[in-house]
């Protein structure tokens, strides 16, 4: 049985935005660049929940 992670809208768009910022196209991209942007999404996510505290 395969893993994967259900995601919402607002995360997803997260994601798609990093890889245009750093010059991906989102439909295209590698598993490998899908994967740094949900690392930079999750991050920066989790440093501006905390910057608040």
């Amino acid at each position: 049985m395969a893993n994967f992670i259900v995601k919402n809208e607002d995360r997803q768009k997260r994601e798609e935005q990093i890889l245009r910022d750093f010059g991906r196209n989102p439909n295209g991209a590698t598993k490998e660049d899908r994967e740094k942007a949900e690392y930079i999404a999750a991050k920066t996510m989790e440093l501006q929940k905390n910057w608040r505290d």
